[in-house]
């Protein structure tokens, strides 16, 4: 068992191609997607791979990389590492928008499950009310982002319901201030959150 546990939030501040092998199709390099929702995600052991790449960039110490993350796997010598990650999953996805330039797309069932992850986690309630939406229309909380009641996102266009901007900006109030990296370039991410949050900044659910 494992003596502690935490939820983390990864930040894309450029393109990222999490590969799934080779496929014989349109599109012959295909990403990893989750099989029962098909959305885009990180499968643990990459991620594992990743950091500890990264450690070792940086001039880690051999025999705690090993510790921490168990010994390369042409060992003859091999055992568990002592950190184990999980898969990581879609919160929200930047998406072209007619006005705004862009905006961060979400929807209820990616919302649900990061709930559900935070509270297994963490073992605390998150006041986040369900907002569902139905097909083909959208929850903004800028209306400047609207052109008369529509939205468009890409080639797509949504039209916009009324909603509980409330329970909305309750939740975006909670990922600007938990997900967003905190310095430097990560602070002009961090302010651009905030300020989703109070309704400034172009946002889409």
């Amino acid at each position: 068992m494992f003596e502690k546990k935490a939820v983390v939030f990864l930040y894309a501040v450029s393109p990222v191609h999490m590969g799934a092998g080779t496929a014989i199709g349109v599109i012959d390099n295909p990403i990893q997607r989750e099989r029962h929702t098909n959305h885009p995600s990180f499968a643990g052991s990459g991620i594992k791979g990743a950091v500890r790449h990264g450690f070792e960039a940086i001039g880690g110490d051999g025999k705690l990389i090993d510790v921490l993350f168990g010994p390369p796997s042409q060992s003859g010598d091999l055992y568990a590492g002592a950190v184990s990650f999980g898969d990581a999953q879609i919160v929200a996805f930047p998406v072209r928008s007619l006005k705004n330039g862009y905006v961060y797309a979400t929807c209820p069932q990616a919302l649900a499950r990061v709930r559900r992850l935070i509270e297994t986690m963490t073992g605390r309630s998150l006041d986040w009310t369900a907002l569902p939406v139905e097909e083909g229309r959208c929850l903004p909380t800028n209306p400047s982002l609207l052109s008369g009641n529509k939205l468009h996102l890409e080639a797509f266009e949504y039209e916009a319901t009324e909603n509980d901007s409330a329970a909305l900006k309750k939740i975006a109030k909670d990922l600007a201030t938990k997900a967003p990296p905190g310095s430097g370039v990560k602070g002009v991410l961090r302010q651009a959150a905030r300020e989703l949050a109070s309704g400034e900044w172009g946002e889409s659910l």
